[in-house]
């Protein structure tokens, strides 16, 4: 068994109890029993501690920068307690996390990253940057906390996800050379989602299931209604969905610009973060408000921070704080956030 410290298990006695039970490989230069990584066949995988820090500079980010570096294992994988990529309504996604390690795994061409703290699934297109890119180029996220606890919500599915249930599972990863299969199993032993990844010379292709009966299958491009106030995907086994813009999918989308593809690599000034999550914290109080009238006045200031970010990414710019491609594309995922707000309630 390679544990993964959970914020339980950490919640009591800063994790002691959890050490006491477990005995981990601790092979990093702190020898701390928290995070560690392995081999095991021709997959390396790294535990890490999401109760600890991650940033850029601590000694954790240190250890899974090296560590990635150094392995030429064909299979890369990660696991961590705190889901970076999630649609549950709970806890969400952990936006300081997912800033800080996204850009490694990119870097190091992490397959797929295993997380929990939402009580339910989730599996991820292959993602680089927060955007979805074709099968090969970028990771696959996997949210497995069904373990069997009380299961927690989904909210509205964004493209970034290719399945997601609120089912009690676990996920089975089978590994045969340069191919990958991995099944979320339910309960009752049915298999609910199953990924298939090969390591060809180019590419890394994923099959998903077939479309129900008379009903054609689809690619993300291919469900484009041309309405800007729906959020449009292909749902493997049903065909084209668009859901209407609501709160949780203007949430989504304000996570999303914490990861704007062409900011990869470069870190965010204080301040641009600091209004995402005003924003983002705005239109949590949205969801909870009654009376349309007050949650539409409400809904105006929550999209305030986001246009204060035109005038700071302005000035980062010319500070040589941001590269011109990065604030080009923050304000761009910034106005597309503005836009679906104003879907909410038209004039906010």
């Amino acid at each position: 068994m390679w544990p993964c410290l959970g914020n339980h298990d950490y919640e009591t006695a800063a994790g002691q109890p959890w050490r006491d039970a477990f005995s981990t490989p601790a092979n990093n230069v702190a020898a701390s029993e928290n995070y560690y990584s392995f081999d095991v066949g021709n997959a390396h995988v790294v535990v890490l501690d999401s109760n600890e820090s991650t940033t850029p500079g601590s000694a954790q980010y240190a250890f899974l920068d090296q560590d990635l570096r150094a392995s030429a294992a064909t299979w890369k994988f990660v696991a961590f307690h705190h889901t970076i990529y999630s649609s549950g309504t709970r806890h969400g996604s952990d936006l300081p996390i997912r800033a800080s390690l996204v850009p490694l795994f990119d870097a190091h061409a992490v397959d797929v990253v295993f997380m929990g703290h939402e009580h339910n699934y989730e599996r991820t297109q292959p993602l680089r940057a927060g955007a979805v890119v074709p099968a090969g180029a970028g990771t696959v996220y996997v949210t497995t906390g069904g373990g069997g606890k009380e299961l927690y919500p989904l909210g509205p599915l964004t493209p970034m996800t290719a399945h997601a249930e609120s089912v009690h599972h676990f996920v089975r990863v089978t590994v045969d050379g340069d191919m990958l299969v991995m099944d979320m199993v339910q309960s009752d032993g049915t298999i609910g989602d199953s990924t298939r990844l090969h390591k060809g010379t180019t590419t890394t292709t994923t099959t998903i299931p077939p479309a129900p009966s008379g009903q054609a299958a689809c690619i993300v491009t291919d469900c484009d209604d041309r309405d800007p106030c729906t959020v449009d995907a292909c749902v493997p086994g049903e065909g084209c969905r668009h859901a209407r813009v609501d709160v949780a999918i203007l949430r989504a989308l304000i996570d999303r610009d914490l990861a704007v593809e062409p900011c990869a690599g470069e870190r965010l000034p204080r301040a641009i973060v600091g209004l995402l999550r005003r924003a983002r914290r705005r239109v949590d109080r949205v969801a909870t408000l009654g009376g349309m009238r007050r949650a539409r006045g409400f809904l105006a200031r929550a999209l305030a921070p986001l246009r204060r970010i035109e005038v700071v990414t302005l000035a980062a710019t010319h500070r040589h704080r941001l590269s011109a491609a990065c604030a080009d594309g923050l304000r761009n995922n910034v106005r597309a956030a503005e836009a679906r707000g104003e879907c909410l309630w038209p004039g906010a």
